[in-house]
């Protein structure tokens, strides 16, 4: 039977733990809590622990337990001493974090302390509820005030999901990120501000995250109906690396009395980008040559070894390999991503997947896209739209909008 999510009292909670906390909780009062009684308590305790789930969902998508920031001001709007508890998870060591924040720019980080199996629990706190029910109404006319957000949601009108999709979930994806595959399938399915759909805005990097970017690939591909037709996608070719491209395409460096350095760097970027034209070798492939590795399995690789911070670069074997790779073919374009990691408080992902953000929201969705009046979706680096504008868009939007950038 398909989770029902259309109700404010559900959450999502390690299996066994509206057993387990109690017990804790009992032989580790929270310190000088305002509310007295344990069963409330435990209702907060057990919400805020899905908070950081849901959340998890939302902006890493299914599997992964990856750090979430958690503003003060977004929970206390539940329990105007919500950090008590969240200080009380992490210290039995249920969530961790990573204590860094700063005001006004940067929350803490939270993630779980083990990789817990989720299952639903429904909530008894009354006055809970009806806090849950108004924060996901604000929300709603959160996303209804922002430009970008609301343009976003507006032209996923014509989106539909077939009824068979759930059946073929079930079928075919196991363990325990099905039940959190479901929910998205039903927030994508029903469409509704109000009850769950969300358009998060990544607080780092841009990025905008949805119900049907968490969808299975599978998904999306058989079941997904744009307009009444079968969709087609638009990404970028190697989008990461490519939009390396685009954050050193201008740097200078300033020690070039006799502009050699920036002369030699300028050929080097043009015989990089040459790797993202049609009919050429692609960056993954040219750094497979000479190696084992498939075009899948080098892609993989670079994408971790950029991802990675500077001493993991320089410390794990496959990312050694792919520094080995890359630094022959491109030594000072290497030097600089190396010379920028160590940059203490930098992290090149974020601002790749700024620009990534810029040129696929604001430039081609909300520029172009958005005028022309039919349904589509973005998805980080790709565009689902009809598959009757394939061509259309192809050629008159997304391939001059993309040689612009």
């Amino acid at each position: 039977m398909t989770p029902k999510i259309t109700n404010h009292d559900l959450i999502h909670i390690p299996k066994g733990f509206q057993y387990i906390l109690p017990i804790l909780l009992e032989q580790n009062p929270i310190k000088n809590c305002r509310i007295k009684s344990k069963e409330l308590q435990l209702e907060y305790l057990l919400f805020f622990i899905s908070y950081i789930f849901i959340k998890q969902k939302r902006l890493n998508g299914n599997d992964k337990n990856k750090e979430v920031p958690l503003s003060s001001q977004s929970i206390r709007f539940y329990e105007q001493n919500a950090n008590q508890y969240v200080r009380w998870l992490c210290e039995m060591k249920i969530i961790e974090s990573d204590n860094s924040y700063k005001l006004g720019e940067k929350s803490k980080y939270y993630w779980f302390k083990e990789n817990y199996e989720f299952e639903g629990y429904r909530l008894r706190s009354a006055g809970l509820i009806k806090k849950i029910e108004a924060a996901q109404q604000r929300r709603a006319a959160e996303i209804n005030a922002d430009s970008t957000l609301s343009k976003l949601f507006e032209r996923t009108a014509g989106v539909r999901i077939l009824p068979e999709a759930e059946a073929w979930l079930k079928q075919n994806k196991h363990g325990r990120s099905l039940d959190s595959t479901l929910y998205n399938l039903k927030w994508a399915t029903e469409r509704d501000l109000s009850n769950g759909f969300y358009l998060v805005k990544a607080p780092t990097c841009n990025r905008i995250y949805t119900p049907y970017a968490s969808l299975n690939k599978e998904v999306r591909k058989q079941f997904l109906r744009i307009d009444g037709e079968v969709t087609a996608e638009l990404d970028l070719r190697c989008s990461q690396p490519q939009i390396l491209y685009l954050f050193f395409r201008e740097h200078k460096f300033k020690d070039d009395c006799l502009g050699s350095k920036n002369q030699d760097f300028q050929e080097e970027l043009a015989r990089y980008v040459q790797c993202f034209e049609d009919g050429n070798v692609d960056l993954y492939a040219l750094l497979a040559q000479g190696t084992k590795w498939t075009r899948n399995t080098s892609k993989n690789k670079v994408l971790v070894w950029l991802f990675s911070s500077h001493w993991e670069m320089l410390k794990y074997r496959d990312n050694r390999e792919v520094s080995k790779g890359f630094k022959s073919h491109f030594p000072i374009l290497f030097n600089l991503i190396l010379e920028f990691k160590g940059i203490p408080n930098f992290n090149l992902a974020v601002e790749l997947q700024k620009i990534e953000s810029n040129a696929i929201i604001k430039e081609i969705a909300i520029d172009r896209l958005y005028k022309e009046g039919f349904s589509f979706i973005t998805i980080h680096d790709a565009i689902l739209i009809p598959k009757s504008k394939l061509d259309y868009v192809e050629n008159f939007i997304w391939k001059p909008t993309l040689k612009k950038l």
